[in-house]
């Protein structure tokens, strides 16, 4: 647009000035000597435009957890080349200011899995301002098992057992537990402690606990302990000789009181006779009574009961000297 006009100025010297003004204003003044003869003056006007985004990212895009730094850049133009003014703001799913910087360290008391979070960069030339934005999605992290135990350390089968397991969630999470007693493929319990006993047991398989960590997203730990259990070895109470003196046409008899299992197995007796020491290897003499049939000489006479148990799995035995008896 061009404004023509004339002015009566009265100047000192003869000049021909040429005023630029910032942005989009251009006078000239054109003035005679000592008096203004043809002055115009002509004013030009540029139209702004408003500066744009020529690129908007964000570093990382994916496998962003509740501390993971993001990075949220920016880039932009004006096209009369003014300086452009640059701000970012991070908001969660909720709408509400998280940041204003355009780095972003986050951290689980902030965000949570699934939390969309959004980076708006904001640029303006002080006339017009431009917005554009950009999200992402923070991710779940599974939970973490640090360690395992079941205990009492020796295992047998009237054992209290407990499973424990220590464990740890990046985004701080509660943690939900649970636990699955097995052996074989018979499930015995789904609590922490299990209360062994024959009623629950089958056989002498080992015993597992296996321990399932969840969070609140999906995320989950597993892991497992099996343990052995171990066989008592079984008690006799007494064993006795009879008749107690014996003579040498006594039929002597080996009897076995108070024989105690602890694991309740079904327990078989077996004996072995010793006169002076020499074991006797007549099975017919291995029934627990001993026909004598000797001189009158002294005799020393030794029994030992042999107590075994009867269950498929080997067991440890138990030999005992009953007593010795003079005839």
């Amino acid at each position: 647009m061009t404004i023509l006009g004339t002015a009566n100025i009265t100047v000192s010297f003869q000049t021909l000035l040429l005023i630029s003004m910032e942005k989009t204003m251009r006078f000239h003044l054109c003035f005679g000597v000592f008096f203004l003869t043809a002055c115009t003056t002509e004013k030009e006007v540029e139209n702004n435009v408003a500066p744009e985004f020529t690129n908007l990212w964000l570093e990382p895009t994916d496998g962003i957890t509740t501390s993971t730094q993001l990075y949220c850049v920016a880039n932009a133009i004006d096209g009369n080349d003014d300086p452009i003014l640059l701000d970012y703001t991070w908001r969660n799913s909720a709408g509400e200011i998280v940041s204003d910087t355009w780095d972003f360290t986050l951290f689980p008391e902030l965000v949570q899995p699934t939390e969309e979070l959004t980076c708006t960069a904001t640029i303006s030339d002080e006339e017009f301002i431009v917005e554009q934005s950009i999200s992402v999605t923070v991710e779940n992290t599974a939970p973490e098992i640090l360690s395992m135990a079941v205990s009492p350390d020796t295992i047998v089968n009237d054992s209290l057992l407990t499973c424990t397991v220590e464990a740890i969630d990046a985004d701080l999470e509660t943690l939900n537990i649970s636990y699955s007693w097995m052996q074989g493929t018979t499930e015995l319990g789904t609590d922490q402690t299990l209360q062994l006993s024959n009623d629950i047991l089958v056989g002498s398989d080992p015993i597992s606990c296996t321990v399932t960590v969840e969070d609140g997203y999906g995320g989950m730990a597993t892991q497992m302990v099996e343990t052995e259990i171990s066989n008592r070895t079984p008690i006799i109470g007494s064993v006795i000789l009879s008749p107690n003196p014996a003579f040498e046409t006594d039929s002597i008899l080996c009897e076995t009181t108070d024989i105690i299992d602890a694991d309740g197995d079904e327990v078989v007796i077996s004996y072995e006779w010793a006169i002076n020491g020499i074991v006797q290897t007549n099975t017919d003499m291995l029934e627990g009574a001993l026909q004598l049939m000797m001189s009158s000489r002294v005799q020393q006479h030794q029994v030992m009961a042999l107590l075994q148990e009867q269950p498929s799995v080997q067991r440890p035995q138990l030999t005992m000297h009953c007593l010795q008896l003079i005839i």
